[in-house]
This record gives structure tokens, C-alpha cells and sequence, in this order.
């Protein structure tokens, strides 16, 4: 029981992260205005701080992968092998699709 809830957090929690980061990034990012003569702004390092996010969501769940592959107890492989592609492909399709995302503001 717990182990299904684990996995659908950690199923659910980076393709989440990524939806909340393309919304920041089509809104909320164009707010942020850079100081003079400073390279980023306030809205680069909210973009960084959920993409470290994203990166930490999708490194739990390769780990949470390899548990319930290798622990007989827990052993389920239909669970391990979507975890691993979820964490995979979220932050490759996260780093192609974010720089096309348009400014709706």
C-alpha cells in the first residue's frame, strides 16, 4: 500500500514540477525585471531553483526505482520501469521544451 503511494507521488511529482515551471516561465518569469549591469534576475533563479527541484524529484525516483527492483519484499517491475522512464525523459523533455515556451504576458 505504501509503496504504490510513493510511486504515484514520485510518478506524478516531476511532471508537476515541469508544469508549474513552463507556467512560471509563460507568466510570472517577464515580471522580474535585472538590475543594471547584473546578467540574471530574480526570475533565472526561481527558474533554477525549481529546475534543482525537478532534478531532485526525478534522482528520488531512480532511487526509489532501484529499491523496489532489487528488495524482494517490495519487488515490483512494472512500478520500477515507469519510475525510471518518468525520470528519464521529464527533464529531457523539460530542457527541449523550455526555451520555446512564448511570453504571455
Amino acid at each position: 500500500m505504501i509503496t504504490r503511494r510513493i510511486y504515484q507521488f514520485l510518478a506524478v511529482a516531476p511532471l508537476v514540477i515541469m508544469v508549474i515551471a513552463f507556467i512560471f516561465r509563460a507568466t510570472l518569469y517577464w515580471t522580474f525585471s535585472v538590475a543594471d549591469g547584473e546578467p540574471k534576475g530574480g526570475g533565472d533563479i526561481i527558474e533554477i531553483i525549481l529546475f534543482l527541484l525537478l532534478l531532485g524529484t526525478c534522482f528520488l525516483s531512480i532511487l526509489y526505482a532501484g529499491l523496489i527492483a532489487v528488495i524482494p519484499k517490495l519487488r515490483n517491475g512494472s512500478y520500477s520501469l515507469n519510475l525510471l522512464i518518468i525520470s528519464v525523459f521529464v527533464p529531457l523533455l523539460f530542457w527541449f521544451i523550455h526555451p520555446l515556451i512564448p511570453r504571455l504576458v
